[in-house]
């Protein structure tokens, strides 16, 4: 059973469908995926350009997908968490409390290494350790149960702007309800400094719905206290989607930011009847 679980894990067509479910194996899926992508960022990039991990977890597949032992590596919960601090602390691998980088760097952040109540404080750490983030490249594995975020940061940059990733959450349909062919969709979104400028529904990765966005939505306001949203109460959407097939789909989002941002949230499975 267990040689079954791992067959199964390695094959990324069927690792994909246990996205939704509590048993997706999360820690063995996308690797080999993020190294391509920061190979084909740092290409794209100035020579010399450092590769700089979010935490220790991060930086250390990285460092074996691209045989590269000296990948620095940000201060992170998760690092105190499995008593990894002193050891990063010894090899000359934890990145110090500097406001911004000292060359070149391209920042790597696994997303699901924080907590999602804790993401927006995670957010805002990340602008006091490395200054003003600029629109991050995303990537979503497996629907976005895996999700990393590439910054390139190509200057020393100061400011006490802190613009965001965007943040969502889908309060309808939820996760792998039954709907039928049309169905309303509902939730919040919004980007910290400068706000979304609109909202798509997507279904299986193509949009098939614009939202109405600017709900009033207090409850979001008064749990991420420390948002910068200038949109703040007004972050929520509802739209309707119509014509969707029988079977099972993806439900996710595109986020267009009015910095002129593009972000795709993570999917959730939900079935047609």
């Amino acid at each position: 059973m267990v040689l079954g679980y791992y067959v199964m894990a390695s094959v990324p067509a069927w690792r994909a469908q246990l996205a939704s479910q509590n048993f997706h194996p999360t820690n063995f899926a996308g690797w080999d995926d993020l190294a391509n992508a920061v190979d084909a960022t740092l290409a794209t990039m100035p020579a010399g350009t450092q590769i700089l991990a979010g935490d220790f977890k991060l930086g250390a597949e990285l460092g074996y997908a691209r045989g590269d032992a000296g990948i620095r590596v940000l201060d992170h919960p998760l690092n105190d968490k499995h008593g990894r601090s002193p050891q990063l602390a010894l090899w000359g691998l934890l990145r110090g409390p500097a406001a911004a980088p000292e060359r070149p760097t391209l920042l790597v952040v696994a997303v699901d290494d924080v907590e999602f109540a804790g993401l927006l404080n995670y957010y805002h750490r990340l602008c006091e350790q490395m200054g003003p983030l600029p629109v991050p490249e995303v990537l979503n594995i497996d629907h976005g149960r895996q999700r990393f975020l590439l910054f390139t940061l190509l200057s020393q940059r100061h400011s006490d702007r802190c613009t965001t990733p965007a943040l969502a959450f889908l309060d309808a349909p939820i996760a792998s309800a039954t709907v039928g062919p049309t169905f309303e969709v509902a939730g919040w979104a919004f980007k910290d400094d400068v706000g979304l400028r609109r909202v798509e529904v997507l279904l299986d990765g193509r949009a098939v719905a614009q939202a109405s966005y600017g709900k009033a939505k207090p409850g979001v306001a008064g749990f991420w206290k420390i948002s910068t949203d200038p949109n703040q109460p007004r972050v929520g959407f509802r739209a309707r989607v119509s014509g969707a097939t029988t079977g099972t789909h993806w439900l996710g989002l595109r986020l267009h930011g009015a910095d002129g941002s593009v972000e795709d949230w993570s999917e959730q499975r939900i079935n047609v009847r």
